[in-house]
């Protein structure tokens, strides 16, 4: 188990890099430690879908050298995210972090294929996760969403407040303004739902959250 002091170590380590190096042999690699041989398939499905689903995608921010940055690298690091600190075994929830932004950013599949490629379980966690409609998703997420849901949008706002650079202003302050307002009370909910052996887990969270919402304001001072 991991003291805070670990726990601050590794924020501090996404903080210098959000963007992990990691490609697609690492990844696998992380995943096939982590879950079952029988399902690594349905993961090695999930981040093919991902990477050809927002190939057209870049991110506000770009890379250091000015280039632009795939939009897939963010599914892929929320999804790193999940495996690395939180040591998730559940396969569903790997794929439900690679996939979280398909359906609102993709045409390549919709909740019904989902559904048949991965099951109902995953099918009903992107829905969860999922903008699509706008209005009413945090209490959609609040009242219907279970752990597994919960967990993989903290780690995409958390991802999401690391990255706010290339944003424009007003959007690195709604971005603050709302995980204070919505995710901060998402992560003591999370708490409160996980068994004992799991609470670390929305501890790590929240405490990843509250770091990355600081993070972002001290990046609003300065400019």
């Amino acid at each position: 188990m991991r003291t805070q002091k670990d726990w601050d170590r590794r924020i501090r380590w996404w903080i210098r890099q959000p963007y992990p190096a990691v490609g697609r042999r690492k990844f696998m690699t992380i995943v096939r430690c982590l879950i079952a041989p029988g399902d690594v398939w349905r993961v090695a499905a999930a981040y093919a879908i991902a990477r050809y689903g927002h190939l057209e995608q870049v991110r506000d921010e770009p890379k250091p050298d000015g280039s632009p940055r795939f939009y897939f690298d963010h599914p892929r690091a929320v999804a790193y995210m999940l495996m690395v600190e939180l040591q998730m075994r559940n396969w569903k929830a790997i794929v439900e972090a690679l996939l979280h932004d398909i359906i609102e950013d993709s045409f390549i599949l919709d909740a019904l294929g989902m559904q048949k490629l991965f099951g109902p379980d995953v099918a009903q966690g992107l829905r969860m996760v999922s903008r699509r409609p706008k209005a009413g998703f945090h209490a959609r997420l609040k009242t219907y969403g279970v752990a597994t849901d919960l967990i993989v949008k903290l780690c995409d706002r958390i991802h999401n407040n690391l990255t706010l650079s290339g944003c424009t202003i007003e959007k690195q302050r709604k971005s603050v303004r709302e995980s204070r307002a919505k995710y901060l009370p998402l992560a003591d909910q999370l708490i409160a739902m996980l068994p004992k052996s799991r609470k670390w887990q929305g501890e790590f969270l929240k405490r990843f959250l509250l770091t990355s919402i600081e993070e972002a304001e001290r990046g609003l001072a300065r400019q």
